[in-house]
């Protein structure tokens, strides 16, 4: 998962994590050693619309970087932001906006109140 920063959210690309880069090697077979940019087609979870994601390297340090189309339309600072493969092996880009993130995890509220504090 990518947990959307304000610099991230003033760049129109971001740094790609070793979590969403391992989901593209492992389900989309991305190769990073490619100098071109990929770009992978899917949906957006929350509206269905087309989604494009744009993998590519930097030019000199070669680190990774992923451009998602249209993102700020539907992403905001503090989001998470996962991928993951429908059950038609569509690549589809989930949206968690940060109050569910920490939901059932030991930071939640809602945990320390389960088991007799807060």
């Amino acid at each position: 998962m990518l947990n959307i920063t304000k610099t991230m959210y003033e760049k129109s690309c971001i740094d790609c994590n070793k979590e969403v880069s391992q989901f593209f090697i492992d389900e989309l077979e991305h190769d990073w050693s490619s100098s071109e940019p990929t770009i992978y087609y899917g949906k957006w979870e929350s509206n269905d619309s087309e989604l494009e994601v744009k993998l590519f390297k930097t030019k000199g340090r070669g680190d990774k970087r992923i451009s998602i189309k249209n993102w700020k339309k539907y992403i905001s600072i503090d989001d998470g932001v996962e991928f993951y493969l429908d059950r038609d092996n569509e690549l589809t880009l989930s949206i968690i906006p940060p109050e569910d993130e920490y939901e059932g995890s030991l930071y939640s509220p809602d945990f320390y109140k389960g088991i007799g504090y807060g």
